[in-house]
């Protein structure tokens, strides 16, 4: 997934490294700096409320941990898309979606410059 970034300037793919070894103490440091307990591998930031999360597992026998299914009924909540797959073709096939959803927003609001604010 990581030359996604190349194929389109309107949807920016970034991996959350929210995974870590260490203490309980750095573990603490994390969380009082941000770190979201739940937070999926993969962020796919677009315009217009578009953004969503995937997270990979190494098998479909892997499910969501406690914190990760939590996380994924907030975000579902406030609107936002969660995807849970096994495999890289899997997750572009989640872009590509993403990004022919994004296309028939800007057709259906008239957008042709890319600019998604006044």
């Amino acid at each position: 997934l990581q030359g996604y970034n190349l194929l389109t300037k309107e949807i920016v793919l970034v991996h959350n490294a929210n995974e870590h070894i260490g203490s309980r103490n750095y573990t603490q440091k994390l969380l009082r700096m941000g770190m979201l307990p739940g937070l999926f591998d993969y962020t796919a930031y677009a315009p217009l409320g578009l953004t969503e999360f995937i997270e990979f597992k190494r098998n479909e026998k892997r499910k969501l941990t406690d914190t990760q299914a939590a996380f994924k009924e907030r975000m579902e909540l406030l609107g936002f898309r969660c995807h849970l797959v096994w495999d890289v073709d899997q997750g572009v096939e989640i872009l590509k979606a993403q990004a022919s959803r994004l296309e028939a927003y800007k057709t259906k609001l008239g957008i042709t410059d890319g600019k998604y604010f006044l």
